[in-house]
């Protein structure tokens, strides 16, 4: 056998130890982060379908139609409902569930997507820096309910 044909091993690098080092942790991280990403804009996206669902149930003088029940909406004082916590601030129209982070909440474009669906939110700024939501649904105060 010639030097040129023999099959050397090269110690400085093995296949293994690269794949364990750098290739499958960064295969991880890529996987959770996208993951995580989609989980994240996946609640926003669904607040924002769930409004326009509504309001596609809904005639140009605000009136809500839902003869299909999809909706679940029979009684507006009774079937909806929504909720605060630290984290989230939630209402329940009928079946559709509407979910904010409270930051996203407070914001003016929220606002807007209420209007939709004939809400509107009032924020009283307290002495001791705390905020308190009332949400109007036609005019009518809506109940907040615990979780």
């Amino acid at each position: 056998m010639s030097k040129l044909s023999r099959h050397t091993d090269r110690k400085d690098f093995d296949k293994n130890k690269f794949m364990k080092r750098v290739i499958i942790p960064c295969m991880l991280v890529l996987i959770g982060s996208l993951i995580f990403y989609f989980w994240f804009y996946g609640k926003k996206v669904a607040t924002a379908r769930g409004i326009d669902y509504i309001a596609s149930y809904m005639t140009k003088s605000g009136e809500l139609r839902d003869y299909s029940n999809k909706i679940g909406m029979h009684d507006p004082t009774t079937d909806i409902k929504w909720f605060q916590t630290d984290d989230k601030i939630k209402i329940e129209f009928g079946r559709v569930y509407l979910t904010w982070e409270p930051d996203d909440f407070y914001e003016d474009e929220t606002e807007k997507q209420l209007e939709k669906i004939q809400m509107t939110r009032k924020i009283i700024y307290k002495k001791d820096g705390t905020k308190e939501v009332k949400i109007y649904y036609q005019g009518r105060e809506i109940e907040r309910w615990v979780e």
